[in-house]
């Protein structure tokens, strides 16, 4: 009996394996092609209403247990959108994450994942690969996509070989610049807050960014890498991550009304070249 059951498992087993190369065979041309499958929702993405102001859009995000779930039948009339693919692994979901659910701005969303990793549809995965695609997922729905960066000044002086091949591939990055002295207010008038992300390192620690003054002078709330310079400004907020960073932003970008602004820039007065010099004479008259 014993050796009956070893050999029916033993069965089993090298069926399942058959089965998975027989899967994984057939989908080799739509791999080779369209290894995320973007094309499956793109044309449901294209034709999605935009989200109104009042609406809590959920995205379902997974693989075939969600595919096979009917929201519009199960929850009639709520604004849940599903995005599940049969079959498919978390590096698979990675690819389309940016379409099938940032894109769709939505409030919430519900990821199940992870049992076509362990069986192995693409590959052999390690659990910690695994939770770590789901932990990149969980990052990139909760960064904002629809902020955009301006970034003013030259490219290059100090390194003229510098690749800046990874910043201008974002869609809402944009380098402006070299602007003079003169055109910074109008850069800064219509800016929502202030941005320092400094790396810490020798050079950082005893630095102290003069940007942050004129971000302040233009009443923008500032957000900053934990500069050991800026430790004691008010209106300045660190972070040591993007995470970080980036729910930093999301507060000063609700602060950012006419009376915190002017506020924000008479204080930043007391900070002046002027002021500094006066300081200094009185200083000298004092001794």
């Amino acid at each position: 009996m014993a050796s009956f059951a070893f050999t029916q498992q033993s069965d089993d087993a090298v069926k399942a394996v058959q089965n998975l190369e027989q899967y994984r065979e057939g989908l080799i041309r739509l791999w080779m092609n369209d290894f995320g499958n973007l094309g499956r929702y793109r044309e449901a993405n294209a034709q999605l209403a935009l989200k109104s102001a009042n609406e809590d859009r959920v995205v379902f995000m997974g693989d075939s247990i969600t595919d096979i779930w009917k929201l519009e039948k199960w929850f009639p009339g709520k604004p849940y959108v599903n995005r599940g693919i049969g079959g498919q692994t978390t590096p698979q979901m990675l690819i389309r994450f940016r379409p099938d659910v940032i894109d769709l701005d939505p409030k919430v969303v519900v990821i199940l994942a992870g049992t076509n990793d362990i069986a192995g549809n693409t590959g052999p995965m390690t659990l910690d690969e695994i939770e770590a695609n789901l932990k990149t997922m969980a990052e990139l729905a909760r960064l904002r996509p629809d902020w955009s960066f301006a970034l003013v000044g030259p490219v290059g002086p100090g390194e003229p070989d510098a690749d800046i091949s990874a910043i201008t591939a974002v869609a809402n990055i944009h380098l402006l610049g070299p602007r003079s002295y003169g055109e910074l207010p109008d850069v800064l008038r219509a800016a929502d807050a202030g941005l320092i992300p400094y790396a810490r390192n020798a050079l950082t620690e005893s630095i102290f960014p003069m940007k942050v003054y004129e971000y302040l002078a233009a009443g923008l709330p500032v957000v900053a890498t934990p500069l050991p310079a800026l430790a004691d400004l008010a209106d300045v907020t660190t972070a040591g991550d993007p995470q970080g960073l980036a729910e930093l932003l999301d507060d000063a970008l609700s602060d950012g009304d006419e009376a915190r602004r002017a506020e924000r820039s008479g204080a930043a007065a007391s900070h002046s070249w002027d002021r500094r010099l006066e300081e200094i004479a009185a200083a000298i008259d004092a001794l």
